[in-house]
């Protein structure tokens, strides 16, 4: 890096002039730093007049005082920054670079071990570490809670936070944290810079004074309100509304809403923890709230709704780790991806989302439901199982485990699993209606025809029930009851197109063609691809001896099923 012809001699003169510089830059900061900087933010806090703030930078020794080879990965690569920018000072000495003065205070700043203020910045120096690179950390849920919390102890939570989230959605380039680093400081410098918070940060002036609750809140709250002002209906509850990517574009946007409840609490924490402020989260069965500590006292953010700063704590609400919050992510993209019949996605985002919250039943009851739709019923036995450890008195999973096994032919332990389900909850007519189907299965009509009773007792709209019931009858050879509980189906639901199919079938059978014609027609009109329908048609107008028409309604059976002609 540093010319070969220049005399050791010289070079020793250059860096002792460097260290002069860094010796007598140190004392600026962080008053030299701009307000909003995390820096000068921290030594507000806790009344600091001069002395820099930072684990292993005290100045005037400013360098590590550890061995290189003891630090961890990524502190390693902010050293090698941090020595590097001295390296560029040096080399302004010798007159080999030359350095504008908004150039020189950058490398000073870095080569003091001042962490950039901007998001950009610190994800480059992240992103060329090799241990929290995203292909070294993404495929594992657990590898990339390390690095965050590793990334939290060198450059706070914000960062980490901000890190992690765009590494689940998706970004793996350098590039890429790049841009949505600038992405990141623009939308905080638009909050910095509103008035209302600008006027509070004006108080750092660093006279060696903690600063007290009240200006604190005062910020806080200003960040609130410039958050708000922004986007004042920026809840939304779109499918990627938790990709903080998604969240970035749709702040700096024209688009009214930002994102759901998710999306909103960590972009909402990233901007607050830019500024000093530790965060923890609150959940309920509906929403999930922030809690900001001043001072360790605690104060309630809601990101869902423009409500007041709160002090009342949330009693109901479990509190959540950022594991937790990271898990909840991965969870709604899984979600998403079941949405979009994607269930290998599904499942793999799942899976990442149990590694950080093992204790899920609802997640591995959504993954097992995945595999029964790869029609994999074994993997969906296996994860309900797990489920049920979690939650034995689940009724719904017991169900879902019933449908796991009778997918598998396995109809004996469909039927203990649905009975589980009926006993914890009696008024569950999906439960007894797949019941019903087992135990039809199994040819134990008279059971099937009491669970199938049992769902129309609780449910009367159930309208597959009285279709199941039709069913057993028309089987079993009793026309009469068949049609009428073909007949129930129907008044319950006259555009159910089997129920007047399988009404068809049951006039045929009682030898009434006139009704089984006029029920294959309804059942047509409803839905005219039905080549069932169609080819009884034909078969019912053969049988009554109108051959054109039934050579007509067969031939447009055979068209939409060629597989009629075998």
């Amino acid at each position: 890096m540093v010319n070969k012809s220049i005399s050791p001699q010289r070079l020793k003169e250059a860096i002792q002039a460097v260290e002069f510089l860094l010796q007598q830059s140190a004392q600026r900061y962080p008053k030299s730093l701009p307000p909003y900087h995390l820096s000068r933010i921290n030594a507000w806090r806790e009344g600091v007049n001069t002395e820099y703030i930072t684990p292993g930078v005290q100045p005037p020794s400013y360098r590590i005082k550890i061995p290189f080879s003891e630090l961890n990965l990524l502190r390693r690569e902010l050293e090698i920054y941090r020595s590097y920018a001295e390296a560029l000072l040096v080399q302004e000495q010798l007159k080999e670079r030359e350095l504008r003065s908004e150039e020189r205070e950058e490398l000073t700043q870095r080569a003091l071990g001042i962490i950039p203020s901007s998001e950009a910045r610190r994800f480059a120096e992240i992103h060329s570490c090799p241990g929290v690179q995203p292909r070294h950390i993404a495929e594992s849920a657990t590898k990339l809670l390390e690095s965050v919390n590793l990334i939290a102890q060198e450059l706070g939570p914000a960062s980490a936070l901000a890190y992690g989230m765009l590494i689940i959605a998706g970004l793996r380039a350098r590039a890429e944290f790049e841009k949505y680093g600038q992405r990141l400081d623009e939308l905080f410098n638009r909050v910095v810079s509103a008035p209302e918070v600008a006027r509070v940060l004006e108080l750092v002036e660093l006279d060696g004074r903690p600063a007290g609750f009240e200006p604190q809140f005062r910020l806080l709250l200003g960040i609130r309100e410039r958050l708000w002002q922004m986007k004042p209906h920026r809840f939304s509850s779109g499918p990627s509304g938790y990709l903080l990517t998604k969240v970035i574009d749709a702040y700096l946007s024209n688009r009214p809403g930002v994102g759901n409840i998710i999306g909103l609490t960590v972009i909402d924490s990233i901007v607050i923890g830019k500024l000093g402020f530790p965060v923890r989260y609150v959940h309920d069965s509906k929403s999930i709230c922030i809690e900001v500590l001043i001072n360790n006292r605690s104060v309630y953010w809601d990101p869902g709704a423009p409500v007041p700063l709160s002090f009342t704590p949330i009693i109901s609400g479990k509190r959540l780790e950022l594991s937790d919050l990271m898990a909840l992510v991965y969870a709604s993209i899984a979600n998403t991806c079941f949405s979009q019949a994607l269930w290998d996605k599904a499942i793999e985002n799942y899976q990442r989302a149990l590694e950080l919250f093992p204790d899920s039943p609802e997640t591995y009851r959504d993954m097992a439901v995945c595999y029964m739709r790869k029609n994999l019923p074994d993997k969906a036995i296996k994860t309900l199982e797990s489920a049920l450890k979690l939650s034995p008195n689940s009724a719904t999973i017991h169900h879902i485990l019933g449908n796991a096994y009778a997918m598998a032919n396995q109809y004996r332990q469909s039927i203990i699993s649905y009975k589980k389900a009926v006993q914890l909850s009696p008024k569950f007519p999906e439960a007894w209606y797949n019941m019903g189907l087992a135990y039809e299965k199994m040819g134990m009509s008279e059971q099937a025809v009491a669970a199938f009773q049992m769902t129309i007792e609780i449910n009367p709209e159930y309208c597959p029930a009285y279709l199941a019931l039709g069913n057993i009858y028309l089987e079993q050879g009793k026309v009469q009851d068949s049609i009428r509980w073909y007949r129930e189906a129907i008044k319950h639901d006259p555009n159910l197109v089997s129920a007047y199919y399988n009404l068809g079938r049951a006039y045929y059978e009682g030898k009434d063609l006139d009704n089984a014609i006029n029920c294959y027609q309804k059942a047509i009109k409803l839905n005219p691809k039905h080549a069932g329908a169609w080819y009884n048609l034909g078969i019912a107008y053969r049988d009554k001896g109108q051959k054109n028409k039934a050579v007509e309604a067969l031939e447009q059976a055979v068209a939409l099923n060629p597989n009629l002609l075998r």
